[in-house]
């Protein structure tokens, strides 16, 4: 009899521990879809926001500006990583953007801010959501 009841309460351990188990990975599983659903998201913004820096640089490109505040001009093309350059570039891919992030303080000739652009991609992300 105590066989028997050895065999019986055995069968119920296991599922409760696999049941425990499931529970536990089952989570993760969905965190890991959400992850991976986020991650393509996430590219497909960069493909966009890349598509429309590298067009708002050929634009920037064929403008002119004045330089040093004097009455000539110069074309983008001869520096196109001078600040006016960069500064056409960001206003073009979004005006809001770069009043947010660069208005106070635009960049100099020269200069690269990592801080900076991480933040104008950010407001441009949070941008092209709320276009869709």
């Amino acid at each position: 009899a105590s066989s028997a009841t050895m065999t019986k309460q055995r069968p119920l351990h296991v599922p409760v521990a696999t049941l425990f188990v499931l529970a536990l990975l089952l989570p993760q599983q969905s965190h890991a879809k959400k992850k991976k659903k986020n991650g393509n998201k996430n590219r497909k913004l960069m493909l966009q926001i890349n598509k429309q820096r590298e067009k708002c640089q050929e634009i920037c490109a064929t403008q002119e500006f004045s330089v040093d505040n004097e009455q000539q001009t110069q074309s983008l093309l001869h520096d196109p990583f001078s600040a006016e350059s960069m500064a056409c570039v960001t206003k073009c891919m979004s005006d809001e953007c770069h009043g947010k992030i660069y208005k106070q303080d635009e960049l100099e000739d020269g200069e690269v801010d990592k801080v900076r652009a991480s933040l104008f991609n950010d407001c441009m992300r949070t941008e092209l959501l709320k276009r869709d």
